[in-house]
């Protein structure tokens, strides 16, 4: 057995960006994993924008979105925070408060990522596709390039991929990330990665 990831570099709302740690994380956890991770935010309606489409309740795997005077509403105690009626609603309705849960949740996918990585220590290959650059990942229904193509990193090392990737992508724009995605601490997935032994952000670029 071996492990391919494929990654889509692009910016993300929790992660600041994402590429083969948060594919391999988020993307490769248990249904558990998932729900730990998001655990810390739910979602939350802003009445003013919800038209009543009831798209969000159609897509909710726990039932949790109710509606009340053709308002959406959400059961707390339903919800488990997987974020899929922030992903599916096209009214900007739906909204999180990540504020206080950056940091862990990056610390979080991090984690799951080296149990990932773990399964196969030495047959592993991760590529991150710098091509559509976009301010939000591909599940949400907003598309905003950021950057032109740039091109496709390939490594035995998720760390130092993801690193590079980021790398190229502020070096074109001429400053952070965050100037153009959001405002949010993106590198903390790269540095506990590197502490609990996911990979290296050291690196160095050869052109094929």
């Amino acid at each position: 057995h071996a492990l391919v990831v494929i990654s889509h570099f692009t910016g993300h709302l929790a992660t600041g960006f994402g590429a083969a740690i948060k594919n391999m994380g988020m993307g490769c956890a248990s249904r558990r994993g998932k729900l730990i991770q998001h655990s810390t935010a739910k979602p939350s309606i802003r009445v003013e924008k919800c038209t009543g489409c009831r798209e969000c309740q159609a897509w909710c795997p726990q039932d949790a979105i109710f509606f009340a005077e053709n308002t959406a509403a959400i059961d707390e105690a339903k919800c488990i925070g997987c974020a899929e009626c922030l992903a599916v609603c096209r009214y900007d309705a739906v909204g999180y408060n990540w504020s206080e849960t950056y940091e862990n949740l990056q610390k979080k996918v991090a984690e799951h990522a080296r149990g990932v990585r773990a399964c196969h220590p030495e047959k592993a290959v991760y590529f991150n596709f710098l091509l559509r650059i976009t301010k939000d990942c591909d599940c949400m229904s907003r598309f905003e390039r950021i950057a032109p193509d740039l091109g496709i990193l390939m490594s035995s090392d998720p760390v130092a991929v993801d690193a590079a990737a980021l790398d190229l992508v502020e070096d074109h724009l001429g400053g952070p990330l965050s100037r153009h995605a959001y405002e949010i601490p993106y590198r903390t997935q790269l540095e506990h990665g590197a502490a609990i032994g996911l990979g290296e952000p050291t690196y160095q670029l050869e052109e094929v």
